[in-house]
């Protein structure tokens, strides 16, 4: 029988294999990108949206990364859009209105953690009642009306950047953290495959981080969201949570916790950006709300099992 290899090996065997398919997305990014900046030179809003849609997208890649998938995470960020609207709304300090916001969140979070620590259930399943408590708690706050944040003005460029900074430097640090092995040790315990109810300390401590963190950068997207459209609008839908996890998945992160490269996430999330403006899909159309982060989840599925293939077994 063939010895398993040693764990730096499969460590490094790993990332070898991540940093080969993300060199693999940033040329798709960059053929898109040209033929995106040949039809038209996208402006401050659509930056603002892409590093949405990136924080988003993180947000949802750290709970994979720690084997506690958080589809709560859209609902989250929908949540903290308003309620940071309607504090606004009645005057509170725009300071005060996001602390407030983010805290809720994290309560969330702590909460669906602690449930899924103790219980060993799956992260999406715990999830589902994260779902339900902020879309409940959305609909009371926003109603079929919509809610103006009315001290936010129309976003700039210098916004903008400031977006994307929050959303490349925020990923690649994740990214950097998890190629720590024994960061990925202690936060991805839940990976292991044993008795599904076996209570360990590390699977609560994993818990805890992949929903906590995942719902306070849900609740980073949620702020970002409210000053980009100046408020929240419309009824929570499951087309963000799509979105998000075609980018993850086609990012290279895996399904079953720990692996995930480092900048996957960046890199898919503008090639999610770039490819329908680039094939002239503009508009709401049923292709580019769906259609593309079908065609992302399948490929993503695929990348990731001969990822996990050919990064071998790592303990």
């Amino acid at each position: 029988m063939t010895d398993a290899p040693p764990a730096h090996k499969s460590v490094f065997r790993g990332l070898l294999a991540h940093f080969a398919w993300e060199a693999i997305l940033f040329l798709l990014v960059a053929v898109a990108a040209v033929g995106t900046f040949l039809r038209s030179e996208p402006g401050a809003y659509f930056w603002l949206a892409l590093a949405t849609a990136g924080v988003t997208a993180s947000a949802l890649a750290l709970s994979f990364r720690t084997a506690t998938p958080n589809l709560a995470v859209p609902s989250i960020a929908a949540l903290t859009a308003a309620i940071y609207a309607v504090l606004s709304r009645e005057d509170w300090p725009g300071i005060a209105a996001g602390a407030i916001a983010i805290l809720a969140a994290g309560v969330l979070g702590v909460l669906l953690g602690v449930v899924a620590g103790l219980t060993s259930a799956p992260g999406w399943a715990v999830s589902l009642g994260g779902i339900a408590i902020s879309s409940a708690v959305f609909m009371s706050l926003v109603g079929t009306r919509g809610v103006i944040v009315p001290a936010v003005g129309r976003p700039g460029t210098a916004t903008a950047i400031g977006f994307m900074a929050i959303f490349v430097i925020g990923s690649l640090a994740g990214g950097v953290l998890f190629a720590i092995r024994a960061v990925r040790r202690t936060l991805s315990a839940n990976r292991v495959s044993e008795d599904p109810a076996h209570f360990r300390v590390k699977k609560l401590i994993g818990a805890l981080a992949g929903f906590t963190g995942s719902s306070l950068l849900a609740a980073v997207a949620g702020l970002m969201m409210a000053v980009t459209q100046g408020g929240v609008f419309g009824n929570a839908s499951w087309q963000p949570l799509l979105v998000a996890a075609a980018v993850v998945l086609m990012g290279g992160v895996s399904v079953f916790g720990r692996r995930g490269g480092i900048a996957g996430v960046v890199l898919a999330t503008m090639l999610l950006a770039f490819l329908p403006m680039a094939l002239g899909l503009e508009g709401p159309s049923e292709w580019r709300l769906f259609g593309l982060p079908a065609v992302f989840i399948f490929i993503g599925l695929i990348v990731g099992f001969a990822l996990e293939k050919m990064g071998g077994r790592e303990d």
